[in-house]
């Protein structure tokens, strides 16, 4: 009797694609910039295959192409990143955060059940954008 269940995915058989650049609403615009600005503001996500959400930017932006800029740009220093773990008083959780020189760059999407989801999702986010840095280095010397 073979087991018709597929195997489970492992980190190194993992294929992610770049970070994609979302939308956020004029609501947003306000929190980020005050209000009297542009009605919409840019962040970028980084998403798996199935479009799950690992990471998101840890601002946002007032055009498109800084957004863009970004998401390369982290890229190229995801190896300097510190990771940051916080405790919500509520109880959601734990959040994880990516900091280069003090800066928050990146942080998790959502609240995780504990350290270990968090620090799993942190690792394959960043790792991500190392392999993210690799892939587009080869593609441009081509």
């Amino acid at each position: 009797m073979t087991d018709a269940a597929e195997p489970a995915e492992r980190p190194s058989e993992l294929r992610f694609g770049p970070p994609e650049v979302r939308f956020t609403t004029a609501a947003d615009a306000g929190v980020w910039f005050g209000p009297g600005l542009e009605p919409t503001v840019y962040t970028w996500t980084l998403t798996d295959p199935k479009g799950r959400i690992l990471a998101v930017s840890a601002t946002a932006f007032p055009v498109i192409r800084m957004a863009e800029l970004d998401a390369r740009r982290i890229r190229e220093f995801a190896e300097e990143l510190q990771l940051e773990f916080t405790v919500d008083p509520d109880g959601r959780g734990i959040a994880w955060a990516g900091y280069r020189g003090g800066i928050a760059i990146l942080s998790s999407a959502g609240w995780h059940a504990d350290r270990t989801d968090a620090l799993h999702e942190a690792t394959i986010a960043v790792g991500l954008l190392a392999v993210a840095s690799v892939a587009q280095g080869a593609i441009l010397a081509d």
